[in-house]
């Protein structure tokens, strides 16, 4: 079933919102990612090379292009994000265009990854594809929306307004440098201060999650609820190490091992977006991690809120995506979560 939700209905057609991306073709990696899974593609887009064909647009007007991205160029049709502007459907629309430019991106280099670079410390990695796909995302949201302000893991903040986007175009960079496939693209999109829309893409499995404030959340448009495990006993957790680990290994090893005795395991991903969206999905019941940054949280949160989860700092109380702790579940293991971390603060 093709995407409804960010159709051209004000120009009297069904156009999928991939309709709306124009890619110029570049030459193909040598060797292409493939996913010959048979869930749906999100966006039209194919990993098997290229994208799949879509019905173009009617004449419309003048497109305006945007600044090569590294592996697509991207056209956006101002009249598709621009007809509701300052409604969440607008948003959700150029956030997934931005998403798309990233992916495409992201899967086009998965076999031509470039030099890896370090940033605060030897294990705190970034690439520049990190830096192409954060370029790609800030084109098609600061076209958009040119007044908002932004966050971004690699180029910081700019502007100031009550909507702000944050982004972290590749969650999982470690994981990327060494070819693990699990990576994501996280865009979130606050105002004042709350985070009213979320979306973490899943380039690899083309996994597309998406929340509104006080909307649901979905996966590839289809709801998703959190699990129903009533206990850490019959829990399956995951979790992640912060980039000071080296220094203090003993400390979070300590809570790995406190959750470790008390459930049937914990599984350690690398990708802190997607760990939250496998918690709203009921892939894994509850998710807690240190030193988090908002980039890493405030999209997946919000989706796991959505999806009937509860989100908190260690000790029960309210989330805080600029805060050191992250913790999340699907709502009814909470309290023993928090109790065992308590134990260990």
């Amino acid at each position: 079933m093709p995407y409804h939700l960010a159709t051209a209905h004000h120009l009297g057609v069904e156009t999928p919102i991939r309709s709306i991306i124009t890619p110029v073709p570049l030459a193909r990696s040598q060797r292409a990612i493939r996913n010959d899974a048979s869930y749906p593609r999100p966006f039209g887009v194919s990993t098997n090379g290229g994208f799949e064909p879509v019905r173009a647009l009617p004449s419309v007007g003048a497109l305006f292009a945007l600044p090569s991205v590294g592996a697509v160029l991207v056209a956006v049709d101002p009249t598709l994000i621009a007809w509701q502007i300052g409604t969440v459907d607008a948003f959700e629309s150029a956030a997934r265009l931005a998403a798309d430019a990233a992916g495409a991106i992201l899967k086009r280099r998965w076999h031509d990854r470039g030099p890896v670079e370090v940033k605060s410390s030897p294990i705190d990695l970034v690439t520049e594809v990190d830096r192409a796909c954060e370029q790609a995302i800030l084109d098609v949201l600061g076209s958009a929306f040119p007044d908002h302000a932004f966050l971004a893991e690699e180029s910081g903040g700019r502007g100031s307004h009550e909507f702000v986007w944050i982004v972290d175009p590749l969650d999982g960079t470690t994981n990327f440098a060494h070819g693990y496939p699990q990576v994501s693209i996280a865009i979130a999109l606050q105002r004042g201060g709350e985070t009213v829309f979320g979306l973490v893409y899943d380039p690899i499995r083309e996994e597309l999650f998406i929340a509104r404030r006080g909307g649901g959340a979905t996966l590839n448009d289809r709801r998703i609820r959190v699990s129903a495990a009533r206990d850490l006993a019959s829990s399956l957790l995951a979790s992640g190490f912060p980039y000071d680990r080296r220094q203090h290994a003993d400390y979070y090893l300590s809570f790995f091992k406190a959750f470790m005795l008390r459930t049937q395991g914990i599984r350690r991903a690398g990708s802190a977006a997607l760990d939250l969206c496998w918690v709203a999905a009921g892939r894994v019941d509850g998710f807690w991690e240190w030193k988090l940054k908002p980039w890493d949280t405030a999209a997946g949160v919000l989706i796991v809120e959505e999806a009937g989860g509860r989100a908190s700092d260690f000790r029960g109380d309210g989330f805080d995506a600029f805060g050191d702790q992250t913790l999340a579940s699907n709502g009814l293991i909470h309290q023993e979560m928090v109790e065992v971390l308590l134990a260990l603060l």
